[in-house]
């Protein structure tokens, strides 16, 4: 089991990773255009998220390739 923790790191996302992120939420959500998923993810990383409420994306890491992400934020 270690081995596999230390195979990967998490850290946030940072705007380099903005490419490799839209790849990885059209996969999950492909019901939405990729253009959409490019939108949101250049407004978070531009400091304006569509959500007025905190939010930050940490992102899992091996070998310089992302491997998946999470979305942390608060909801009213």
């Amino acid at each position: 089991m270690s081995d596999l923790i230390s195979a990967y790191k998490v850290r946030p996302a940072r705007s380099s990773d903005a490419v490799a992120l839209v790849r990885l939420r059209s996969a999950l959500w492909p019901q939405s255009r990729n253009r959409d998923h490019q939108t949101e993810v250049e407004a978070l990383f531009a400091g304006a998220p569509f959500s007025t409420l905190p939010l930050e994306i940490f992102v899992a890491e091996q070998d310089g390739i992302l491997l998946g992400f999470i979305e942390i934020g608060l909801r009213s």
